[in-house]
């Protein structure tokens, strides 16, 4: 018999996620049963929508400290510990001990109940989508979004776009729906904003990162990263469409980020060569693996000082983000304009 998961851990200061009003709470029955949260977030108007959360139970500030000294096997000393609430995290959640295989069903059950309520909040059905462009660091299988996309109910016609790209692989879905520039996509002879362009697509970024780093040392990695997901559906060129962005590709050239690289790549490129490699995975589905630096050993990832981080994260961001705009809305005057 399954024990309670840990739904309603409170910390004195931040309420968990899961009991924000608007949350929709369930259980996953794998191992003990896994605590799962969605919101669904919409705007008629707009006619974008979406759903975020996060699974696995959840630690505040206070209770992470402990947390990791489990996975570490010793306490985490005190002049280690990053002070997160400054860095605006309040909360992490995290899943316990579980088989391979067990991770697995759990994250594509996950993932496809974020995929179905994304649609919803849209007002469609799962098989009205057309495609789904989902980033992801280290994916717990090899088709882990074709599997996903299945089980939620996407019809097995629509493309499958999985983005291995570390910190910015739903950024980089969301440009590789809208921008017509990227010549990453020339690799396999298709133009996918060209290809969406007014259909019904889901993206977003779906993030077992408690699974991808249970076997990390990294003592910073073990404090910031947990599990998420967020994913939001569009209509390119018509619900949201492109304005301007930049087409070349920011890398971390000195390896102040080192992951593992989880998913099928070549790893072979030569300076001056696109570091982002793009294969057809399957008959509808397209792998767009970034080439990370990787530690050294078997560990997951590897992190520099916190100001590192900071400066990598600004640096790409600022880089990849796709400059993007609704369309114009008609909206009533306030009472009294002219």
């Amino acid at each position: 018999m399954m024990s309670e998961p840990n739904m309603n851990q409170i910390s004195d200061h931040t309420p968990s996620f899961f009991e924000r009003p608007g949350v929709k709470r369930q259980v996953i029955p794998i191992g003990n049963g896994v605590p799962m949260g969605i919101e669904r977030v919409s705007n008629p108007v707009l006619g974008i929508g979406g759903a975020y959360g996060a699974w696995g139970d959840s630690y505040d500030n206070v209770t992470l400290p402990e947390f990791i000294a489990q996975r570490l096997g010793h306490e985490l000393p005190a002049e280690e510990r990053l002070n997160l609430s400054e860095l605006g995290f309040d909360r992490r959640h995290h899943i316990g001990d579980l088989s391979n295989e067990e991770h697995v069903e759990a994250e594509i059950e996950v993932a496809s109940r974020f995929l179905s309520e994304a649609a919803q909040a849209c007002g469609w059905t799962p098989q009205e989508v057309e495609a789904v462009l989902v980033g992801v660091s280290g994916p717990a299988a090899n088709d882990f979004l074709v599997q996903a996309a299945s089980r939620a109910g996407i019809p097995e016609q629509a493309l499958k776009v999985s983005v291995h790209k570390a910190c910015d692989g739903s950024v980089g879905a969301l440009n590789l729906a809208l921008n017509p520039g990227l010549g990453m996509v020339n690799q396999i002879g298709r133009n996918l904003a060209e290809e969406l362009n007014g259909k019904k697509v889901l993206v977003g970024g779906i993030e077992g990162l408690s699974r991808f780093i249970r076997q990390a040392r990294d003592k910073n990695a073990l404090q910031l990263f947990g599990s998420a997901a967020g994913v939001i559906g569009l209509i390119p060129g018509k619900t949201m469409r492109f304005l301007v962005g930049k087409a070349f590709e920011a890398f971390d050239d000195e390896g102040v980020l080192a992951v593992r690289m989880y998913y099928p790549h070549s790893r072979r490129f030569s300076a001056g060569e696109s570091r982002v490699e793009v294969t057809l995975a399957g008959e509808q589905h397209i792998r767009v693996a970034g080439m990370m630096h990787e530690p050294e050993g078997e560990m997951p990832i590897e992190m520099a000082g916190p100001m590192g981080m900071v400066k990598l994260f600004v640096r790409n961001v600022d880089t990849i983000l796709a400059m993007i705009s609704i369309p114009e809305i008609a909206l009533p005057s306030p009472k009294g304009a002219a």
